[in-house]
């Protein structure tokens, strides 16, 4: 049964972390979805960065069939090609960088989750205007939490507004307060997360305590600010 856009957003909540990755070798990302879902995270965002993007995530689409109610999207998207073609692989939400009119379109008619990157509150609005139930604020190093506090203090409360901060967001535990403490719905993480020696070493164990330890830190943060 094909998952709601609210299912969906209900789920990445639940996750509080949403792996970002791109590798060209099939296996390594096999294994590091795998992993991710071992530890917890059953939603994985592909992105289409590479020259063989559409090989990888075939294969990626036909090992998710056996985790049991994982979802699987893409990102990078940047026009409704890419995206269409994509869908049409199994993707179950579309995740682009900035915000682009056409994916609006191509989501609505499709009735797919598509998550654009904005970084002002005039994209932010664009984005609501559209009907998006789930926004990306990006690049997230280069932006700061106070932007949540405008952005709901112009548009409204985490319930109406929902937010996924992404853009090298570090593992350290003052950087997930700053901006959990704000209510967010969800962070994206990549290669904060999945550090260059765990790919090149095969280090799988210590990505899982990596996981585990960015979950726990999340936890205590949010029933600090639980109201």
């Amino acid at each position: 049964m094909k998952k709601t856009q609210e299912d969906i957003i209900q789920n990445m909540q639940a996750s509080k972390v949403i792996p970002v990755f791109s590798h060209t070798n099939i296996e390594t990302v096999k294994k590091i979805m795998e992993t991710t879902y071992e530890n917890g995270l059953h939603i994985f965002e592909f992105t289409i960065r590479q020259p063989n993007a559409k090989e990888v995530f075939t294969e990626l689409k036909k090992t998710s069939l056996h985790l049991d109610n994982i979802i699987l999207g893409v990102g990078t998207i940047l026009n409704p090609r890419d995206a269409e073609e994509f869908l049409s692989l199994g993707a179950e939400f579309l995740v682009s960088p900035v915000f682009i009119p056409e994916l609006a379109d191509l989501a609505k008619e499709k009735d797919v989750l598509w998550i654009p990157g904005c970084s002002t509150i005039a994209e932010v609005y664009n984005a609501l205007q559209v009907g998006c139930s789930l926004i990306k604020l990006f690049p997230a190093n280069l932006l700061k939490p106070g932007l949540v506090d405008a952005i709901q203090s112009v548009f409204g409360t985490t319930e109406s507004i929902k937010l996924m901060i992404t853009g090298g967001i570090t593992t350290e535990p003052e950087i997930l307060n700053s901006w959990f403490s704000k209510k967010i719905s969800c962070i994206g993480m990549g290669s904060q997360l999945f550090k260059k020696e765990f790919i090149e070493n095969n280090d799988f164990k210590s990505l899982s305590i990596e996981i585990r330890k960015v979950l726990e830190d999340i936890e205590k943060i949010q029933s600090k600010y639980e109201s």
